[in-house]
């Protein structure tokens, strides 16, 4: 294949992040999320800010806080908005002027997936096509170095206003980094055939019917390509609990149910988000419900 990756994702509004960006005489991070990052996760962060000071000749360092409802490894793309939005407050801090790129290489981010590095900065629909096949291991971003070519932006689009519900399972464990790494050892490469499948749901699916704002095209799409290689293998690692989640999902009045990048945080839509919610939370009660909406703007800062 000539390209590594890509993939399609849009920005929500909830469960949200506050990263807390204070000048400091050195760098620390404090996660106060229910569930945040690990040691070597904050340890990695604190590197890529040191590297960071380090490269562009930075006088202050930075303490960094992170407050919110969006939880480590539950497939919102934490890792990389806390990446990066690090990196910008310590430009701020400097007053140093980074553009989105600089800020996206300096972060290391973006390696296996185009959607969380450039949703952090526009919101909306994004729609990338992965990067050259320059031999590089296909892998996690955490599992990679850094220093290949950034995923191609096909396109960006706004999200019409469809309300989306989210259900956060609290019985089933998110993967870890090292079961990213042997996940990906395991599935990839894809068949060609399926890659074709995939993009075509993706493409012609999902992304031509939020241009048309046709909804029931992107249920559609949303429902195939949880058929697909890629997002069955996702899907499959968690066992049958995702699986028996969904159907509960639907009978309860989902109109199409996906799994958000590695899981297991589902999405779902329906005809009245807000009619089905009481009955989702009184029948599941070993999960978080909520009710999001898309945004078409990126990150916050003041």
């Amino acid at each position: 294949m000539p390209r590594l990756n890509g993939g399609i994702g849009f920005s929500i509004c909830a469960p949200s992040l506050k990263v807390q960006v204070i000048p400091s005489d050195d760098f620390s991070v404090e996660d106060f999320r229910r569930r945040g990052m690990s040691d070597v996760g904050i340890g990695r962060l604190v590197e890529v800010l040191r590297k960071a000071k380090e490269k562009l000749g930075l006088n202050r360092a930075v303490a960094i806080e992170i407050h919110g409802e969006a939880n480590a490894h539950s497939g919102f793309g934490t890792g990389t908005a806390i990446r990066l939005a690090a990196l910008e407050g310590l430009m701020h801090v400097n007053n140093h002027q980074a553009s989105d790129d600089e800020l996206i290489r300096l972060s290391g981010r973006g390696g296996t997936s185009g959607i969380g590095i450039h949703s952090y900065f526009t919101g909306g629909m994004i729609i990338d096509l992965g990067r050259k096949n320059d031999g590089c291991m296909l892998a996690p971003s955490s599992q990679l170095n850094g220093d290949i070519e950034l995923p191609l932006l096909l396109s960006r689009s706004p999200m019409p206003d469809w309300p989306i519900g989210l259900c956060i399972p609290e019985h089933i464990p998110s993967l870890n980094e090292d079961e990213e790494k042997e996940f990906f050892a395991e599935t990839c490469p894809i068949p060609e055939d399926e890659v074709y499948r995939t993009m075509h749901w993706a493409i012609a699916g999902a992304f031509a019917a939020v241009r048309e704002h046709n909804k029931a095209a992107f249920e559609e799409a949303i429902r195939q390509l949880q058929e697909c290689a890629w997002k069955k293998a996702e899907r499959t690692r968690h066992g049958e609990k995702i699986q028996e989640l969904e159907e509960r999902l639907y009978s309860l009045g989902a109109s199409a149910v996906g799994m958000s990048s590695l899981g297991p945080s589902l999405f779902f839509l329906a005809p009245d988000i807000q009619a089905i919610l009481p009955s989702m939370r009184k029948e599941i009660t070993n999960c978080a419900f909520i009710e999001a909406r898309p945004v078409n703007q990126g990150r916050l800062v003041s």
